[in-house]
């Protein structure tokens, strides 16, 4: 795949080193190698091959030529055209004086020669033609075609004073001095002609210089320099060059400036390789010596900026400060060896001897201090104040290190702030630590996201992270452990290797070592955790001593003035009050809470005590709830009791698994088990049974028997020895003293008035009063029952007793006793049977094959109103011994006349055979089709009501059709039998003429 290339190119031409200079052969040639995603192609072999083209960019290629290069750390090559390999032309035939040039670049980077553009040269190197100048021999004055305009020359001919376009020379190779004399330079001024202006005045005892600032029409603003030659004749060494634009002062000081402007130096050689650059100062022997192009420096002491070739905007002080610096830009370095390494990093500021000494490619670092940041190389955004702060940071970036030694170790951490005297003095790597106070985080060699303030805190800490100590000495000893905060006078002194605690206070958590995930706040709390080495955990000890002899166990939150101080191993107790669960040595899952709560409390466990002095005495009890002043204040050894309420069970010892709720509940109870009591001042004044449930204020407080469950106001006052009785409501069982009753009711009754009476040891239930499920019974029901939405159901079941399996009764209340009674038989028969005082009559069955047995005539309730089926649903057969009766009295009858259908309505009907489709009987069926009847004898048929429309027969009302077509047939048979005997007579009379014959 081809690479996209960029290339950032720099041409340099071969300078001519004096007025008739040796021919160069080639010119220099700069470039930057970048992929399409703008990377730098970094120490990679590539091949340039370059083109020289006449004309246009796409003329006549006249000479072309390859170089083999590796890149540098920059992506940059540097070669010179006319000395590669040639494969067309020779470079020095080349005619560069009036033909328009063209470069063409190609690169190849192992996939072929990528073109990477053709460009104009505009600016022909002369120092490829310089040979073309016009040499006018030995005479006194000549000139040149270059940039000398004339020559002063003496008896040995050697120049004395030349004239340039911008000034003139004068040069003295006398080596002794006179003793008197002088001369002066003039000139005329082109604005006042006639009249002469002295330039340079040398008189034995001063030399003065002026400057004529009036710009001329032709040439550029006059100048003066002061130079030397050798006796052999060598070039002429610059030591003075002022020009408006320009000042250089020293041996060779800027002088191969080509274009540069506002420009100063002095001492031997500064600026000495200055061509174009601008507004630079500088000050020293060789300072900004390869300086070519770089604008706005400042470059003060000996060699300082003595490499820097194309930075900008420098200011180095002090000796050989930013020697090594060649392109960083925005630099400060003050102080002697300040910088010294700096190639590229910019935007930097190092005071103080040796500063950033190492840097290369650091950028917006600020390094103030002897030796801080000595160490740094490419570290960026680092703020390192204080002798040796940061001295041995390389990489490290956005760090902020302030104080004597301060982040002394540090090699590639970043983003730490390190502030006081050896604050993080041997962190390495760690990262996003920040140490504030002399000697916090000293030891911290490879931690992160760490947070000491204060003298020495953390100071043992050395790859533990996300730590938080403040406070002189707090951490003191930790080395691995991290996330934990230690706030306070020498808080988590003793800790080590753990996580996740947080001590504040003084002297919290002192002695903790081996905990996590512990909260410690107040003086004292937690002093001696985990002090034998044992495992502490996820305690949470607030307010002072809090915890204070707590070694191990977890879970447990103690909070008030010293609460859960004796405890030493336990786990999950919650203790909050002011000495709560004080004694508390080993037990463990307790909750105490309330001034003095489980005070006394040493191996107990699973408590819940809540209120003032609750569960005081306790020391062994477990399993107990106690809420309210007071509560369970006597409890010993007791467990599973609850009492809630002020003095609830205030006086139990020993009991077990009571549950007293209310003002003074179960109060002088001292060894019942069982109880359930809720209601102020209920089962107060006695010691109970076992096994009572008591509900509601004054409920038996006289009670000391068992198994009684006593609900409502007030209910039982009387009962002191009866057992297992059930009573409910406002003063129910008032009087009752017996045992096994059951009283519900809201007044004081017996068991004649109670709405529920019962006899638990007879099984016997009484209930004086109606009844109704999901409805009110009215005055006419004893019992409603309704269900909406869905079916209202009353079951009944029983195994037999011979006859029935169950039965329902329908009594009379009166003297006859007169019952019906719906029985469902041992056969599995529903039967309805009357008993008469004397006898039992079975008046309806239901067997359980199917159909109905009556024992009486079925009668309807009115005339034509009923029917025995419907169109769709029909009897298959009716039985009858003697017959089926149709009601047919004269006198029942109106609008009586005769019937006009007869023997042709009979004729048109059509008798057939048939299968009725929905039976699963195959045998044929007789009969007639109603649609074809009704259109013959309407009245004989039916239309039903139901979805299909059926239509039936009334066989019998087609009777009275038969009879009368019958009739109509006899009449018919009669009149033949009249007519046949009229026809025999005639027959008879006939033959018997023939025999008389």
């Amino acid at each position: 795949m081809k690479k996209q290339l960029i290339l950032i190119i720099v041409f340099t031409s071969i300078l001519c080193e004096s007025i008739f200079p040796q021919i160069p052969e080639s010119f220099n040639y700069q470039a930057v190698l970048r992929n399409s995603a703008g990377e730098l192609l970094k120490n990679q072999s590539v091949t340039i091959q370059v083109s020289i083209i006449e004309n246009s960019a796409t003329g006549d290629v006249v000479y072309r030529e390859q170089h083999s290069k590796i890149t540098n750390n920059f992506g940059m090559v540097d070669l010179q055209i006319g000395d590669g390999t040639s494969d067309l032309g020779e470079f020095a035939d080349i005619n560069w004086s009036n033909i328009t040039k063209y470069i063409k670049v190609e690169v190849n980077i192992g996939s072929g020669f990528v073109n990477m553009g053709t460009s104009q040269i505009l600016s022909v190197p002369y120092a490829l033609f310089a040979g073309t100048a016009s040499n006018l021999g030995d005479e006194g004055i000549y000139t040149t075609d270059s940039d000398t305009l004339f020559v002063v020359k003496d008896h040995d001919g050697n120049p004395v004073f030349i004239v340039f376009p911008d000034g003139a020379k004068v040069i003295n190779n006398q080596v002794v001095k006179g003793k008197v004399g002088g001369f002066a330079v003039s000139g005329r001024s082109p604005t006042k002609l006639g009249e002469e202006e002295d330039y340079l005045i040398v008189t034995p005892d001063s030399t003065r210089i002026y400057v004529n600032d009036t710009t001329i029409n032709k040439g550029k603003v006059g100048g003066f320099a002061v130079s030397g030659r050798s006796p052999t004749k060598e070039e002429s060494q610059k030591y003075l060059d002022l020009t408006k634009a320009n000042y250089f002062i020293g041996h060779e000081s800027g002088q191969n400036l080509n274009t540069g402007l506002y420009n100063s130096s002095l001492g031997y050689q500064s600026a000495y390789t200055l061509t174009d650059g601008e507004s630079n100062s500088f000050i020293g022997y060789q300072s900004g010596y390869n300086t070519n192009i770089g604008n706005g420096n400042l470059f003060m002491g000996y060699q300082t900026g003595f490499s820097n070739e194309d930075g900008n905007y420098n200011t180095f002080l002090g000796y050989i400060a930013g020697y090594s610096n060649l392109s960083g830009r925005f630099n400060t370095f003050l102080g002697s060896f300040s910088g010294y390494t700096n190639t590229a990093g910019s935007n930097n500021t190092f005071v103080g001897d040796s500063t950033g000494f190492f840097n290369t490619e650091g950028n917006y670092n600020t390094f103030i201090g002897t030796g801080c940041g000595n160490r740094n190389e490419n570290g960026t955004e680092n703020v390192f104040i204080g002798n040796k702060s940061g001295y041995s940071n390389i990489s490290g970036l956005k760090n902020v290190f302030i104080g004597h030694l301060s982040g002394l170790s540090n090699t590639t951490g970043h983003r730490n702030i390190m502030i006081g005297s050896a604050a993080g003095a041997f962190a390495e790597t760690g990262t996003q630590n920040i140490f504030i106070g002399t000697g916090s985080g000293y030891n911290s060699i490879n931690t992160w996201g760490n947070v000491n303030i204060g003298y020495l805190s953390g100071y043992n800490t050395t790859t533990g992270g996300s730590n938080v100590f403040i406070g002189g000495l707090a951490g003191y000893t930790n080395s691995t452990g991290f996330s934990n905060t230690f706030i306070g006078i020498e808080a988590g002194y003793s800790f080590d290797g753990d996580y996740g605690n947080t001590f504040l206070g003084d002297h919290a958590g002192y002695y903790a070592k081996s905990s996590h995930k512990n909260v410690f706040m107040g003086a004292f709390s937690g002093y001696n955790n985990s002090q034998l080495d044992t495992v502490s955990l996820s305690n949470v000890f607030i307010g002072n001593s809090a915890g204070y002899n707590s070694i191990g166990g977890g879970d447990n939150v103690f909070i008030g003035f010293q609460a859960g101080y004796s405890n030493v191993f336990s786990n999950s107790n919650v203790f909050l009050g002011y000495e709560s669960g004080y004694n508390n040595s080993t037990g463990g899952e307790n909750v105490f809470i309330g001034m003095n709560s489980g005070h006394g409390n040493t191996t107990g466990r699973d408590n819940v005590f809540m209120g003032l002095n609750s569960g005081y005495h306790n020391t062994e009890g477990y399993e107990n709830v106690f809420i309210g002043w007071l509560a369970g204040e006597f409890n010993t050894t007791s467990l599973g009791n609850v009492f809630i309420g002020s003095c609830a069970g205030n006086r139990t010892r020993e009991g077990h698994s009571n549950t007293f709720i209310g003002l003074h509940a179960g109060y002088a109870n001292t060894i019942a088990n069982n109880n359930t009591v809720l209601g102020a001042w209920t089962a107060d004044t006695d010691t109970l049974g076992s096994a009572n449930t008591l509900i509601g204020a004054h409920v038996g407080r006289q009670i000391r028997s068992y198994g009684n469950t006593i609900l409502g106001y007030n209910a039982g006052p009387s009962l002191i020895d009866g057992d297992k009785n059930i009573f409910i409501g406002y003063k129910a069982g008032f009087n009752e003293t017996g045992s096994s009753r059951l009283y519900i009711d809201n007044q004081i009754s017996d068991s004649t008035n109670a709405m529920v009476f019962g006899q638990l040891d007879n099984r016997n239930l009484r209930f004086n009063a109606k009844i109704g499920i999901n409805a009110n019974p009215t005055q006419w029901e004893n019992l409603n029952i309704e269900q909406i939405g869905d079916a209202a159901d009353i079951r009944i079941a029983g195994e037999g007793n011979g006859w029935n399996f169950s039965s329902i009764f329908l009594s009379s209340n009166n003297t006859e006793n007169l019952t019906w009674q719906i029985n469902h038989r041992i056969s599995n028969d529903l039967e309805l049977t009357y008993y008469n005082g004397v006898s039992y009559e079975d008046m309806v069955t239901f067997p359980d094959t199917g159909g109905i047995v009556i024992n009486g005539n079925i009668i309807p309730m009115s005339t034509e109103l009923y029917s025995l089926g419907t169109e769709s649903t029909t009897w298959k057969n009716i039985y009858s011994l003697n017959s089926v009766i149709v009601t047919s009295d004269e006198r029942l009858k109106t609008n009586i006349s005769n019937l006009d259908y007869g023997l042709i309505e009979i004729l048109k009907l059509r008798p057939v055979k048939y299968n009725w489709k929905n039976s699963d009987s195959s045998s044929k069926k007789i009969g007639l089709i109603a649609q074809e009847v009704d259109k013959v004898i309407h009245e004989v048929t039916n239309t039903g009501n139901d979805e299909f429309k059926t239509m039936g027969i009334n066989y019998s009302d087609i009777i009275p059709v038969l009879i009368k077509g019958m009739q109509e047939q006899q009449v018919q048979i009669e009149n033949l039998k009249t007519e046949n005997e009229y026809i025999k007579q005639k027959l008879n009379e006939i033959i018997d003429k023939i025999d008389n014959r």
